[in-house]
């Protein structure tokens, strides 16, 4: 009589291609109008029918842009917010833990 094994558990893990190495996607480059904010303090645009979340920018802005899948992040600040101040902590750019102090109260 054969014994069976138990079944393994379901592997989160991608699978790769023959060659045992993911293929890299590039990273495009664009330009992109902010519609609005999303729920992470992101700004929020559309590219070719696909949503592009970038951090840092705010609605109204036009900005160049590298991004790969759904994130972008700012190349260069083609036209600013009205929106936009400075923000008043001096580690904002590097932190991030404060998503909107580039952005006025109002």
């Amino acid at each position: 009589m054969k014994k069976s094994r138990p079944a393994k558990p379901y592997s989160h893990r991608r699978r790769l291609p023959k060659g045992g190495r993911a293929r890299s996607v590039p990273e495009r480059q664009g330009a992109l109008v902010i519609d609005h904010l999303g729920a992470g303090g992101d700004g929020m645009g559309e590219i070719d029918g696909h949503k592009i979340a970038v951090a840092k920018a705010l609605p109204g802005e036009h900005i160049r842009l590298s991004y790969h899948g759904g994130r972008g992040r700012v190349l260069e600040l083609l036209s600013a917010s009205a929106q936009r101040i400075d923000p008043p902590c001096p580690h904002f750019v590097d932190c991030g833990g404060c998503q909107t102090q580039h952005m006025a109260s109002e």
